[in-house]
């Protein structure tokens, strides 16, 4: 069982989990976040399920990702050392995305990321592996300006990206979907986890595809703890895990 969330009903078989608690004040208009035009409520704990990528269906991972601006990426910016829109055309990316996956497996093992459900329908997706499972990171200067830290470290995670389908926007499963990513890392003998989050302003309008790495309040109220500011618009965090799988979170670089 990962830590800090309990077994929920599964949509096709078990092993999926639901995040205890609510999901509060979540859905409400923070810092120029868009907001669901439908108008629906705060999701709560009983309305998600997440679980791990391998034991979704690739058609559901499809549905999220396929429905957004993510159907053009399908997860591989950070996969592809060279220019993704160069390097790779839409069928490779699709192809490396199913096998990262493991949906086809049939059993358990290495995957690249969690679905979340709501009321039984995809509509979530968030990509998290060891920081070493994304070549494009070691190029680029977000994770590693005005700091010393080993980017070789295969006990350090990363959430790379965060997904929410359209019709269940602005009800907080971004902040469901980075708690379960931080207690998927730990349950899988991670160290730490970090993510790169977005800052939003008040009154300056973010496009959905921007925030694909999530925004800084997301990861904030899910135990993340800033850890460097390398740009005006992106900031480095982190999670901790400490020394065991099972203890508190120690902030920390």
């Amino acid at each position: 069982m990962v830590p800090g969330v309990v077994p929920g009903a599964g949509r096709s078989g078990g092993g999926r989990w639901r995040l205890p608690g609510s999901a509060g004040d979540a859905g409400r208009r923070r810092d120029g976040l868009p907001v669901n035009p439908s108008g629906h409520p705060p999701l709560t704990a009983a309305e998600v399920t997440v679980v791990p990528a391998d034991q979704a269906s690739w058609a559901d991972i499809l549905a999220v990702l396929c429905r957004s601006d993510a159907g053009r990426c399908l997860c591989q910016r950070f996969k592809v050392p060279g220019w993704i829109w160069r390097d790779t055309t839409l069928a490779e990316r699709t192809a490396a995305l199913r096998e990262q996956t493991g949906c086809d497996r049939g059993g358990p093992g290495p995957t690249s990321g969690l679905v979340g459900y709501v009321d039984g329908e995809p509509a979530g997706w968030v990509a998290v592996e060891p920081r070493t499972a994304y070549p494009k990171l070691r190029s680029s200067r977000i994770p590693w300006a005005g700091r010393d830290t080993d980017p070789d470290d295969d006990g350090v995670w990363a959430v790379t990206c965060l997904v929410v389908r359209t019709g269940h926007r602005g009800r907080g499963l971004t902040y469901v979907l980075a708690r379960a990513a931080a207690d998927h890392a730990r349950a899988h003998g991670a160290r730490a986890v970090e993510a790169y989050g977005m800052v939003t302003r008040p009154g300056r309008p973010v496009t959905w595809g921007e925030l694909h790495v999530g925004a800084r309040q997301v990861f904030e109220e899910a135990g993340f703890r800033e850890v460097t500011h390398p740009t005006p618009r992106r900031v480095v965090l982190r999670m901790d895990f400490g020394a065991g799988r099972g203890g508190s979170p120690v902030v920390g670089c």
